[in-house]
């Protein structure tokens, strides 16, 4: 009897470690900040589609690895759409403040704006409409390579920390 106590563990062992593999893996799938599970190719392949497709008239919805991609190849500016002391309080790493509330004061600052990069608008997340706002304002003005990261604050900081502007008091 006891010859045969190692083979039914062990047996016993792989199904609890092929169970619980795929728990982790119906889990991953479910939760909204999953790890993507497709290969790099597949994802530098979407965002090339994304980007050559025509859609000018309103700014694109963007997801956090297409944001990634775009930040690593340095081809998107980050703008943060919400007030200026909240952009202090944290931002996104190399994000410029262009707060909605002040888009009319903002106009020498939105002319200075590159043309040949993304302009990625950002706010909080979650209901935050500040930067669906700016990015229809960014098209109305000319603007072509406009995106909006719905995300924005809420997602970024699960994964990543915030940059903060050091105080001048």
């Amino acid at each position: 009897m006891s010859r045969w106590l190692p083979a039914w563990a062990l047996r016993q062992a792989l199904l609890l470690l092929l169970a619980a593999g795929l728990t982790g893996l119906v889990a991953n799938h479910l939760n909204p900040s999953g790890v993507a599970l497709r290969p790099a190719g597949a994802a530098i392949a979407g965002i090339a589609a994304w980007e050559e497709s025509e859609r000018a008239e309103q700014p694109r919805p963007i997801s956090l690895a297409q944001l990634q991609l775009l930040l690593g190849r340095e081809a998107a500016l980050l703008l943060d759409a919400r007030s200026r002391d909240e952009y202090r309080a944290g931002h996104l790493p190399g994000a410029v403040s262009l707060p909605y509330e002040n888009w009319n004061a903002e106009m020498a600052q939105v002319d200075q704006l590159p043309h040949d990069r993304w302009l990625v608008c950002y706010c909080d997340g979650g209901g935050c409409e500040l930067s669906e706002h700016l990015g229809l304002e960014l098209v109305g003005r000319g603007f072509k390579k406009v995106a909006v990261y719905r995300g924005g604050i809420e997602e970024w900081q699960q994964l990543h920390p915030l940059a903060q502007e050091a105080s001048h008091e």
